[in-house]
């Protein structure tokens, strides 16, 4: 589809705040509408495509007419962020949010939405994956290993979409995001470790640490790269339903911490701490299906992407 209407669940978050702006930039051709419970922070719409409407995805009750509205459906809501690990696994899993995630998918269903997108995570799903002390690639069809709650919800709810959207006439994408970072950072997003670090370096604050930066090894992948492999999605027509979106190269906290120190011009004040049971250390995606289905590969190198997400956040503490 070149052009059409895309709901986006979620949309002042820093997934869909960064589509949005994309799709805005990019694509004028879409009409998009942002559904989320905290009012939009984005002023960028010089050609009207893009509405936001205040509404909690996880109530889809309130959701219909915007159903019936959208071609696609892009689904960035959960309630459980990525930070979330294993010291809340008391709190049990959140049945309530795998209910309204079936609700919404019957919704689209009955709406004769075109697509559904399902935003998952490349990392929290496959858990950690290394050998000799080296990240290894996970592809789609790597086994699930998950290690925190959130990784595991992630995998129910990929579950739920599959089983409810697979006979339907409403396609589906699983989407198996890698760590992201970006440019267009929402001021109420305070998780994520490019943005974190680099935040806490400007600001001369201690940034804190959880396990030792030079075995922790993560896939970071800059945003603009993660909307422009979703923009592919939705031109795709083959029989794939899951992509992982990612760099395809690890590197450790050690490494990216110097980056940052470079691009800043000054040291970063680290505080150690003993790693956390739910975090996933060890990870890198193997991209190679969405090369050979959708012809996306990422172009912005981690020193460039970090580059564009420090001048964003120079202005934004300016």
């Amino acid at each position: 589809m070149q052009s059409g209407n895309i709901l986006i669940l979620g949309d002042t978050g820093f997934l869909g705040s960064n589509l949005i702006h994309h799709f805005i930039s990019f694509y004028p051709l879409w009409q998009c509408t942002g559904i989320s419970r905290r009012s939009s922070g984005l002023l960028l719409n010089p050609n009207g495509s893009y509405q936001h409407v205040c509404l909690d995805a996880n109530t889809p009750s309130s959701l219909e007419q915007w159903m019936q509205w959208a071609d696609v459906v892009v689904d960035f809501a959960h309630s459980r962020k990525p930070l979330t690990n294993n010291d809340d696994k008391d709190s049990g899993l959140d049945y309530e949010y795998f209910q309204a995630l079936e609700t919404r998918l019957r919704l689209a269903e009955k709406s004769s939405v075109h697509l559904y997108l399902y935003s998952s995570s490349g990392g929290a799903v496959y858990g950690n994956k290394y050998d000799d002390g080296i990240a290894k690639l996970s592809a789609e069809e790597s086994a699930l290993k998950p290690i925190s709650i959130y990784g595991l919800e992630k995998c129910i709810a990929e579950q739920i979409v599959a089983f409810t959207l697979r006979e339907s006439s409403t396609n589906y994408v699983l989407m198996r995001i890698s760590n992201p970072y970006g440019s267009l950072v929402p001021a109420h997003r305070r998780h994520g470790f490019i943005p974190r670090l680099l935040r806490s370096i400007l600001a001369d604050d201690t940034v804190e640490i959880w396990g030792d930066p030079d075995s922790i090894q993560k896939d970071f992948i800059f945003m603009e790269d993660v909307c422009a492999c979703i923009a592919k999605i939705l031109s795709y027509h083959g029989h794939e339903h899951v992509f992982n979106i990612g760099s395809a190269t690890s590197i450790s906290l050690t490494n990216v911490i110097r980056i940052a120190e470079e691009k800043c011009g000054r040291r970063a004040k680290l505080r150690l701490s003993e790693g956390k049971p739910g975090d996933v250390t060890k990870f890198c995606l193997d991209i190679s299906r969405a090369a050979k289905e959708l012809g996306w590969s990422p172009s912005t190198p981690l020193e460039d992407g970090m580059g564009k997400t420090l001048a964003a956040l120079s202005m934004e503490q300016s």
